[in-house]
């Protein structure tokens, strides 16, 4: 997969780079979402997107602006 863009993360409430599987809560909207790695083949861009399979959330971790998610948790630990 190179010649990929990567799309950039951002900082949670807290100010610390959310990471792939952190458990998010929108500060705004109260959503949970999980933290995931992404690829979209046709425009070329990979990078780390949030989802909530219940709710249908899923999109890049960019749009969230900086501080917008506050990270509950971390699936790894």
């Amino acid at each position: 997969m190179e010649n990929y863009k990567i799309i950039e993360g951002s900082k949670s409430a807290t100010g610390e780079e959310i990471k792939l599987h952190d458990i998010c809560r929108s500060v705004s909207t109260n959503e949970i979402l999980i933290v995931v790695k992404a690829v979209n083949h046709h425009h070329k861009l990979k990078g780390l997107a949030v989802e909530n399979k219940v709710t249908g959330a899923s999109d890049w971790l960019s749009i969230y602006p900086d501080g917008e998610l506050e990270v509950i948790a971390n699936l790894n630990q």
